[in-house]
């Protein structure tokens, strides 16, 4: 945490500070807000996860380079 204040207000700013620290304030709803915020950050993770692993365990890496499907056949 920090503090940034002039210093006429350094009083009414550590007594602020002061307060924050000894008696914080937790609002349900932001709490709520932000534990469905990191869940659905978890779940995006989740799915990146999955699509890249589908994608890594088809074709090349599953069947080796002879595979017929790993190979363009451009002509």
């Amino acid at each position: 945490m920090s503090l940034n204040l002039l210093s006429k207000d350094l009083d009414e700013g550590l007594a602020i500070l002061r307060e924050v620290l000894s008696t914080p304030r937790f609002q349900d709803d932001k709490i709520t807000l932000r534990k469905q915020q990191m869940l659905q950050a978890i779940e995006g993770a989740q799915r990146r996860v999955r699509r890249l692993s589908r994608r890594a365990s088809g074709g090349f890496l599953a069947f080796g380079e002879t595979f017929w499907a790993n190979h363009s056949f451009d002509g």
